[in-house]
């Protein structure tokens, strides 16, 4: 699955760009599993998982993991 990092501010809110109201991101990637990415995104925000798909960094910020894919569940 592909992968994007949605950055959040020190209160844990999505940063968005002040005038189109467009939120901060990066693309992590096509990995196997959220497991995978969330190691790729722990090296981008130099921090530690706080719950599944969330990053929280030493700093003060941090970051969601999302994807646009689903799995489907039979």
């Amino acid at each position: 699955m592909n992968y994007i990092a949605i950055f959040l501010d020190e209160t844990g809110k999505a940063l968005s760009n002040d005038s189109s109201e467009q939120y901060i991101n990066i693309q992590l990637g096509d990995f196997k599993d959220i497991n995978q990415a969330t190691n790729s995104a722990r090296l981008l925000f130099d921090g530690d998982e706080i719950e599944q798909g969330v990053l929280w960094s030493r700093t003060g910020c941090g970051g969601m993991l999302i994807t646009s894919e689903v799995n489907n569940i039979n």
